[in-house]
């Protein structure tokens, strides 16, 4: 259902946000052309088995006729470009026919609503993933939990953590946003941004071993729970016109917190697949978790459950937007067959 809190918010301020297996919070905003390939009405994925990386947006020709069809696996669904072990291993069958390809779609982009922002502009996820990325390319300093980052190897944790380099990610989701949504920025609250929690409960820099700020949030007896309120102006990340945070974005997109996935339904360590942002596709947080001595900078992802992943391995992206409050909607009553419109 939808719930509310003015506890653990930005400023105190009252926020509404979806929780469960809620079916009303859809929505319909933008459109985007690409290539689909598709088995049973549903999206594939593209598995390249010599990077071990996954596609999901706007498949080649190629890409999507390259093997029969691995259906229903439950953890990506259907899946073309593997053989009958890796089929097999990813929990599918292979079958004897092909997906089918479809050059040029115009499609309108679904999203779900996250929650009402504390500033009244409203926090979107899309539906599916857009595609695939590394967190980082690199895992092995605290640096590489940054959506920015500073110096590896650095002995301070302010050049650590500094917001002077791209992610990985950061750079796929800004050339996404570039080519889909630029048109669109005048729908997007320039003010609301986009947590990249990298407060610490010691060390912080170089390959010391650190914990991030998320640790004691998983156990609710130790802080109150999960938190909508970013604990760092360095690490909420923000436009370059906004009155609040780093102001170190060129484009207003990001990430969901791990916060914002626990609001939602979503456990650390614990399957539940029954709330609306479990679609079975391992997505990145923007939240990272710890740095081990093993040289492992790990963000939390999530699926039926929050676990934790290595910044350079290759993981779904669902873009975040916020738009702004003065966006209307013209129809629809938020339901997947008739979402909510965007005037």
């Amino acid at each position: 259902g939808l719930y509310y809190t003015s506890t653990n918010t930005e400023g105190n301020k009252t926020t509404y946000y979806f929780r469960g297996n809620v079916t009303n919070n859809y929505v319909k905003f933008g459109s985007q052309t690409k290539n689909t390939c598709r088995y049973n009405g549903t999206d594939v994925i593209y598995y390249d088995l010599t990077n071990d990386t996954f596609f999901e947006y706007s498949l080649t020709e190629g890409q999507c006729l390259s093997t029969n069809v691995c259906a229903n696996s439950p953890y990506y669904g259907n899946i073309v470009g593997v053989d009958d072990t890796t089929c097999t291993d990813a929990g599918g069958t292979l079958t004897s026919e092909n997906a089918t390809f479809t050059a040029n779609v115009t499609e309108d982009i679904l999203w779900r609503v996250v929650r009402i922002n504390e500033d009244g502009s409203t926090r979107l996820i899309t539906e599916s993933p857009v595609g695939s990325s590394a967190f980082n390319t690199k895992h092995n300093d605290n640096a590489y939990v940054g959506y920015m980052y500073g110096t590896a190897g650095s002995t301070t944790y302010e050049a650590t953590h500094a917001n002077t380099n791209n992610s990985t990610i950061k750079t796929y989701l800004d050339n996404w946003y570039q080519e889909i949504l630029l048109s669109y920025s005048s729908y997007m609250s320039l003010d609301a941004g986009f947590c990249n929690d990298r407060s610490v409960s010691a060390n912080g820099m170089s390959t010391n071993f650190t914990t991030y700020g998320i640790n004691s949030r998983f156990v609710v007896a130790e802080s109150g729970g999960p938190q909508f309120a970013c604990p760092q102006i360095n690490d909420l990340f923000t436009t370059t016109t906004s009155s609040k945070g780093n102001r170190a974005l060129t484009y207003p997109v990001g990430l969901l917190t791990a916060d914002e996935v626990m609001y939602a339904g979503g456990l650390f360590g614990t399957e539940n697949g029954d709330y609306y942002l479990n679609n079975n596709k391992t997505y990145w947080t923007m939240t990272p978790f710890r740095f081990y001595s093993s040289s492992i900078s790990s963000i939390l992802c999530a699926e039926k459950m929050i676990y934790y992943s290595s910044a350079d391995v290759e993981n779904f992206v669902r873009p975040v937007i916020n738009l702004s409050s003065y966006v209307e909607i013209t129809g629809g009553d938020g339901t997947v067959d008739n979402p909510y419109i965007v005037k």
